[in-house]
């Protein structure tokens, strides 16, 4: 085995732990680097990241030694709005993760827009951390 395959795999070893999800990462000795991971395919061992709009694909492996994982994620709250077509009366969700409310209200209207210039509107909007089970 050469060197650098025998480097790689201790290496492989001492982050396979690490867990990735989706959710806000930072680049470990550049904390002002931040990072969005947008999707994880565990088959692939790959990951979609994403920063100021840039989308990048980086192995399971680069983001365990490189990102860590932000403390911000933890005041994220789950929201769901619903949609619904005012003609035909047919109602869709969109989820949305935010601090508060506002921020989340406003993520859903622009993520919406295509479908309000189509007749949809938002009709309600829950903070999920609230309702009951």
């Amino acid at each position: 085995m050469k060197e650098s395959q025998r480097k790689y795999l201790e290496e492989y070893e001492k982050y396979k732990h690490i867990s990735i999800t989706e959710g806000s990462y930072h680049i470990k000795d550049k904390p002002y680097l931040k990072y969005e991971v947008v999707s994880v395919d565990m088959e692939e061992e790959k990951a979609v990241i994403e920063r100021e709009g840039s989308r990048q694909t980086k192995t399971l492996h680069w983001c365990r030694k490189n990102l860590t994982y932000s403390e911000e994620n933890k005041l994220l709250k789950d929201y769901t709005f619903t949609l619904k077509h005012i003609i035909d009366g047919e109602t869709e969700e969109i989820r949305v993760k935010a601090h508060a409310f506002p921020q989340a209200a406003t993520q859903a209207y622009v993520i919406s827009h295509p479908k309000r210039t189509k007749g949809w509107c938002i009709v309600s909007g829950f903070d999920e951390t609230c309702r009951a089970n």
